[in-house]
């Protein structure tokens, strides 16, 4: 998240926005639906 301690930033892979600008749902589109569409196209 954007609003995290520089230290952690630090250390992330990814940040996103901060929590008040949906970086959560934000996070969740990126990773999570992107997987599941592949997982889709892949049992096709």
């Amino acid at each position: 998240m954007a609003n995290a301690p520089g230290e952690v930033k630090a250390h992330a892979d990814y940040v996103t926005t901060s929590n008040d600008d949906d970086g959560v749902a934000r996070v969740l589109e990126r990773f999570l639906i992107e997987t599941i569409r592949r997982k889709t196209i892949e049992t096709k």
